[in-house]
């Protein structure tokens, strides 16, 4: 049982929310939605029969899946737009879209990062997400809950070649180091 408040905040993949990635594996799935358009989209699902509110026992109101969501909800059902961004960045992003998805990632990585990244840099920052997919594939866990894009970002900028130089790479702390370190070192030195 979950209410609304909840799930929005599952579904952007906030801290706040008292949904964990271990129960939702859509946590964090609408990170650039705007929250009320996804409240909207939740009312619409209620709407159109996909899910039901009911009061708890202690008068909470939650939702619940209906029969008909069981069986899924048709593709196009739900729109949301993403956050807004500084319009320099919404401009350079569009910019690169038009190009292709991974120059859309270089242009968000080089405004994060006030210069664009090398193709080195690119190349690497590919696959590490190759990775990372692998990894999260296994785990049956949602790829950023391993490492985020920017963390990603961030290592194929550095380049780390030794298990000290990851951990100085921001997103990266000693538990992931230990999990992981010794398989990105070897992406890194291209023998994955």
């Amino acid at each position: 049982p979950v209410g609304k408040p909840s799930l929005v905040n599952a579904l952007i993949g906030s801290a706040a929310s008292n949904v964990t990635p271990d129960r939702v594996r859509h946590f964090g799935a609408l990170a650039r939605a705007v929250p009320a358009q996804i409240e909207r989209g939740i009312d619409a699902l209620v709407d159109a029969g996909y899910l039901a509110t009911y009061e708890s026992e202690q008068g909470f109101r939650l939702l619940r899946v209906t029969p008909e969501g069981r069986e899924g909800v048709p593709d196009g059902t739900v729109a949301l737009a993403e956050k807004k961004r500084p319009a320099s960045v919404k401009a350079e992003v569009q910019r690169a879209e038009r190009s292709s998805s991974t120059r859309a990632a270089k242009a968000q990585a080089a405004a994060d990062d006030d210069h664009p990244p090398t193709p080195e840099e690119a190349d690497l920052f590919e696959r590490l997400r190759h990775w990372r997919r692998g990894v999260a594939n296994r785990a049956n866990l949602p790829p950023y809950v391993i490492f985020h894009d920017k963390t990603l970002w961030a290592i194929a900028r550095r380049r780390p070649t030794t298990p000290d130089e990851l951990l100085g790479v921001k997103g990266v702390g000693q538990a992931q180091l230990t999990k992981y370190g010794d398989e990105l070192l070897s992406v890194i030195a291209g023998e994955e």
